[in-house]
């Protein structure tokens, strides 16, 4: 799915995200997860419910703010799924504008750190990636009011930028495997947290006046938001919290967030996949996309 990232994770902090009765008549044939469920099966489950999503004709559009430290913005997030291929941008008219909409890119309003696409979660579990990852089941627990099982997901390397680039477990419905919560980080912010930890194994035998700092950057998407019988998201939450780790502490001496930006989706809107009027030109979506 790619980062999806927008913004300097040195300077300022960007992440790099219908039809609707053959999805619901996907999550209506898979049966509850048990507790007894294999990881093949989970993986299976909610392969078959991404690939009829991905599989479908889809147009929408919605209400998307994003509010940081100093600043906010607000657009109109577009999303068109048809003939195989996907289309995702911003713009400050949406589909039913008589205008053609134009591509807008939140780091040229001063957007310091978002991710692009929280709508591409799934593709990480499609069979098609399950190669470039590794997997394994987190157990059960509750997540937005509903059941739910997890999986950790990770690359496999090489890691690749839009197949295999991101570290976490999500959470899926276990009555209908659709996605509840996706929590995740980068390569780079992963590899950030295993330092973290490999100097707090270390701290205790070490002098107190020994002091590290890191900055660790998490991800958490929401999919709160139920339309035409689909979990759509609700909030991204993006926050990087800064860590200190001293000597002889076995535990971060300091902990404080340095950093965070909130996306919120509302409204939204289906669109017949009949009409093509409205798009922009391919050059502006492709900057759009980069």
């Amino acid at each position: 799915m790619g980062r999806r990232l927008g913004g300097d994770p040195t300077g300022p902090r960007e992440l790099p995200l219908i039809r609707a009765a053959p999805i619901v008549a996907a999550i209506l044939a898979a049966s509850a997860v048990s507790a007894g469920t294999s990881l093949e099966e989970s993986l299976a489950r909610v392969d078959a419910v991404a690939s009829e999503f991905f599989d479908a004709a889809i147009k929408f559009d919605c209400k998307e703010s994003i509010v940081w430290d100093g600043g906010s913005a607000s657009y109109n997030y577009i999303y068109i799924r048809e003939n195989g291929k996907t289309q995702d941008f911003r713009s400050y008219s949406g589909l039913s504008a008589r205008d053609p909409m134009t591509p807008v890119l939140p780091e040229d309003n001063g957007v310091p750190r978002y991710l692009r696409s929280a709508f591409l979660w799934f593709q990480i579990f499609r069979q098609a990636r399950w190669q470039h990852h590794r997997y394994s089941l987190v157990g059960e627990t509750t997540v937005l009011e509903r059941p739910a099982f997890g999986i950790r997901f990770e690359p496999v390397p090489p890691i690749r930028s839009g197949v295999n680039d991101w570290y976490g477990t999500a959470w899926f419905d276990a009555e209908t495997a659709q996605l509840l919560r996706v929590v995740a980080r980068t390569p780079d912010a992963w590899a950030r947290k295993l330092d973290m930890e490999q100097a707090l194994r270390e701290a205790p035998s070490l002098p107190a006046y020994r002091r590290v700092l890191f900055d660790v950057e998490t991800i958490t998407t929401e999919f709160g938001v139920e339309m035409r019988g689909l979990r759509l998201p609700s909030n991204v939450h993006v926050e990087t919290v800064e860590y200190e780790v001293r000597g002889s502490y076995p535990k971060p001496s300091r902990e404080r967030t340095i950093g965070q930006t909130w996306q919120r989706y509302k409204k939204y809107r289906f669109f017949s996949t009949e009409a093509e009027e409205h798009l922009p030109p391919p050059a502006a979506l492709q900057r759009s996309a980069s």
